[in-house]
């Protein structure tokens, strides 16, 4: 089994078509590509020759601005999975706390710690469609016995497309400020749910020391092939560290370009998350027919429960590839994960399922 979506190739490969005939739903990547995008590629390539800013002073200020912080408090990394495992190296923690089920890069990043899993079905009190609630005397309860000195959360949740009430989460990361134990908030997918549900506000409070936010921005301006992404974190100590350890020119000029051009075009992520929460709902409403469960989401992605354990081969016959999620720890066979695309794309999938099982 594949460790990560996307292996387009692999499938093209085994079907003999080519990478445009394969229809890739196993990667949670925005369908709506930004006009400008071309250009801005196209554009940069007189800038090859050249190094990019050692510093990358625009671009910091660029993700400093538009998450309104007072300080250097942020760390361009290449795509989020760089700052997961440089965070693995710079965090001086052995006993790591992940709630699952969620990516599995988290345990890839802190590979040769004490890595123990929560199953959010432990600790969940309150459940609203796609919000919850934990419960923070077992979740404390849990990093005590664990004596956990980092817990790690994805928030909105892959593969669930579930999120943490931001006030839940404050509790929480209040709770373990004072014990000095790190939170981890993978934000990945925020661009995709509620700006308003981010804890990057907390950043510029010096108290929330052991507050460390990650955030992706290949997923919402679709360049997961040029890789960008960033840490937060008012911790100057860990700032130091991951700056000593980062290699020069970790970003390339492409997604530093892109990042600078776009990432102030609030009107377009709104545009986006508006079709993407119709085509979801409409998606989810398709399909429900023919799988035994999927799951409310908040963002680009469902995750669904399907009694078929052949269905991820009958759609690659049809060169449509979906995440196979047996592989995340707390899910077993039977849970596979799709990404939300435009509505013509998600009628092929819709359609693929209808000739597999029937018009139901």
């Amino acid at each position: 089994m594949d460790a990560h979506g996307g292996n387009i190739y692999k499938l093209a490969k085994e079907n003999k078509v080519n990478l445009e005939d394969i229809i890739d739903y196993s990667t949670n990547v925005n369908p709506y590509v930004h006009k400008k995008l071309k250009d801005i590629i196209t554009d940069s390539i007189n800038q090859i020759p050249f190094y990019p800013d050692l510093l990358y002073e625009n671009l910091n200020n660029k993700l400093r601005d538009i998450n309104k912080l007072d300080g250097e408090y942020v760390i361009p990394t290449n795509g989020a999975a760089e700052g997961i495992f440089l965070l693995g190296r710079i965090l001086n923690k052995n006993n790591i706390l992940i709630l699952t089920p969620t990516f599995s890069e988290y345990e890839e990043g802190f590979e040769g710690k004490n890595i123990n899993h929560l199953n959010y079905s432990e600790i969940i009190d309150e459940n609203n469609g796609f919000v919850n609630k934990i419960s923070i005397k077992k979740l404390m309860s849990y990093i005590k016995l664990y004596k956990s000195e980092v817990v790690i959360i994805c928030n909105p949740n892959n593969p669930t497309g579930q999120v943490i009430d931001r006030n839940n989460l404050i509790e929480i990361i209040n709770l373990l400020n004072e014990k000095e134990i790190f939170l981890v908030v993978d934000e990945a997918f925020i661009d995709f749910y509620d700006y308003n549900m981010s804890l990057v506000n907390l950043i510029n409070d010096v108290k929330y020391k052991h507050l460390v936010i990650i955030r992706s921005l290949t997923k919402i301006f679709a360049i997961a092939g040029l890789r960008i992404g960033y840490l937060m974190t008012n911790n100057m100590d860990l700032i130091k560290l991951a700056k000593k350890e980062l290699p020069p020119w970790n970003i390339n000029i492409f997604a530093m370009n892109v990042v600078n051009k776009l990432i102030f075009d609030l009107e377009y992520i709104k545009n986006v998350k508006e079709k993407i929460d119709k085509n979801r709902d409409y998606l989810s409403k398709k399909l429900s027919p023919y799988v035994e469960k999927i799951l409310p989401s908040c963002v680009n992605f469902l995750l669904f429960y399907s009694m078929d354990i052949n269905i991820k081969m009958k759609l690659e016959k049809k060169n449509i590839l979906i995440r196979d999620c047996s592989n995340f720890y707390g899910l077993k066979d039977g849970y596979y994960r799709i990404c939300v695309k435009d509505r013509k794309t998600n009628d092929i999938l819709i359609n693929a399922f209808k000739e597999i099982y029937g018009d139901n």
